[in-house]
């Protein structure tokens, strides 16, 4: 790691705070969480900021490996998710372990379909939680459209749409992560893999979205870039937030335990 580096670490007291109370709240009893929460607007009100556990690098800082080099414990937790996508048609483009600093590990894949119309992303991250290391593992499809649709109840035109699968805890925070443009679901990853694929054609059928079909060549430049607005837009919101280098160096010390 050099000085040069950008880091960037989550900023949970710049949510919205009846989201932060019920998120909180799926883990710890409602007084206790709105509790929590009201301490960390008290600080933010105060200039003191909240020092994150970890740090995450921007979009292409990740470290693509061979499969066979992957963490196993991550392949592990993805390995009905795998069988079911290649029984599904889809073919990996990416394997990649995150540029992480302090108390976060996690690593991820993405493959496209074999019409190449949906991007499928894998993630598996280990942090810190409540009762120790908390490990958890997120799919999502993603499909660029190929022009523009404007739903019955928006002036926003839509351009992507997202399935995404997440733990029941985690769900409580989906509509920090809803933007306009993209036609977004999240679905409890208990339903599993194959249903939220057939969601998520549906809702493209439904809406007579027109999906993009894309080259494995420009797959995964289009997936970056995708992700790359997404990231810019939590920035924007100020969810994530630039480090700054006596952060990082603090944050750089932390280890999961």
């Amino acid at each position: 790691m050099t000085s040069r580096e950008r880091y960037y670490g989550e900023s949970i007291d710049a949510m919205p705070f009846g989201l932060m109370v019920n998120a909180i709240g799926q883990v710890v009893p409602l007084p206790i969480s709105f509790a929590v929460t009201f301490w960390f607007r008290l600080r933010r009100w105060l200039g003191v900021r909240i020092l994150p556990s970890h740090g995450i690098g921007g979009i292409g800082s990740e470290t693509v490996l061979d499969r066979n080099l992957m963490p196993p414990r991550a392949m592990s937790r993805w390995a009905d998710w795998l069988e079911q996508l290649t029984d599904l048609g889809f073919t990996s483009l990416r394997y990649s372990v995150e540029n992480n600093i302090g108390a976060k590990e996690s690593a991820s894949i993405v493959l496209i379909s074999s019409d190449s119309t949906i991007l499928a992303y894998l993630d598996w991250f280990q942090i810190p939680g409540a009762g120790g290391v908390e490990e958890r593992r997120v799919a999502e499809f993603n499909s660029l459209l190929e022009s523009k649709r404007y739903p019955s109840d928006s002036t926003v035109a839509v351009t992507e749409v997202m399935t995404a699968m997440a733990h029941k805890n985690d769900l409580a925070l989906q509509d920090a992560f809803k933007c306009d443009h993209i036609d977004t679901v999240f679905l409890d990853e208990k339903q599993g893999l194959p249903k939220a694929l057939q969601a998520h054609q549906r809702r493209i059928q439904q809406n007579h979205y027109p999906p993009r079909c894309l080259g494995q060549d420009e797959a995964l430049q289009a997936y970056d870039e995708m992700n790359q607005r997404r990231f810019d837009l939590m920035l924007e919101r100020g969810y994530l937030r630039e480090l700054t280098p006596r952060e990082i160096d603090r944050i750089s010390r932390k280890k999961l335990q």
